[in-house]
């Protein structure tokens, strides 16, 4: 017997439907295809609307929004946040207070639910670890959590310890905040509505930023390029 490749994609896909449902997976299947809207729990016999925070997983770069159930003052379990399309769909109307929502929820995948390990893991990282040797050694020592933003934001001889880096200076997050004068900024955004109607051209702009720049001593003004 001759089959076609269309034939044997179809039976195939028969084949895989109906093992499926014979292992007990129609029911999810079935909602699957049905949306994701879901349905009210029951009651939760253990917190009411105050026991449930509302945040962003970061297990992944998505950002599902996760509605968190807190017992005790500890995470117990991370489910969808209904109020967000990413969890369900259609999603709860915004006007929907806490306490009407309380036993509503959406869908979140296993990673996500998995954010409680990552949470109370032993093994996870407590402190802020700082390279102590060059890029690759794999050495590193501790510091405390003030000394890191300390360094990260003033910059400095921050890897005087280690050998080819004594004298590397290291930039900080201050340098990058170098505009700090209201005015400036309102005369700076002031100038780009004009820029953007064709009024004023982008060499007078950077012209006009030099000016009100270096004339508070602050940072030079980069080109155009």
């Amino acid at each position: 017997m001759k089959v076609n490749r269309r034939d044997f994609v179809k039976a195939a896909t028969s084949a895989g439907a109906l093992a499926a449902f014979g292992l007990g997976y129609g029911p999810a299947i079935a909602r699957t295809l049905g949306g994701t809207a879901g349905t009210a729990t029951p009651p939760d016999r253990v917190v009411g609307p105050e026991g449930y925070l509302y945040s962003s997983c970061l297990q992944c770069n998505t950002g599902c929004g996760i509605k968190v159930k807190i017992v005790d003052g500890e995470a117990i379990k991370i489910e969808g946040n209904p109020y967000t399309p990413f969890n369900r769909f259609p999603h709860l109307a915004y006007a929907t207070t806490p306490a009407e929502a309380v036993n509503e929820f959406g869908a979140l995948c296993p990673k996500g639910q998995a954010g409680l390990q990552s949470a109370y893991d032993p093994y996870r990282l407590r402190k802020v670890l700082k390279r102590a040797g060059p890029r690759g050694s794999g050495k590193w020592v501790t510091i405390p959590f003030a000394q890191a933003i300390q360094e990260i934001s003033e910059g400095g001889l921050q890897f005087s310890s280690v050998p080819g880096e004594e004298a590397r200076q290291v930039p900080g997050l201050k340098e990058l905040w170098a505009m700090r004068d209201a005015q400036i900024m309102k005369d700076v955004a002031a100038d780009a509505k004009l820029v953007q109607k064709g009024t004023m051209t982008v060499d007078a702009f950077l012209g006009h930023l030099k000016n009100d720049v270096e004339g508070r001593g602050l940072v030079g003004v980069p080109s155009e390029q």
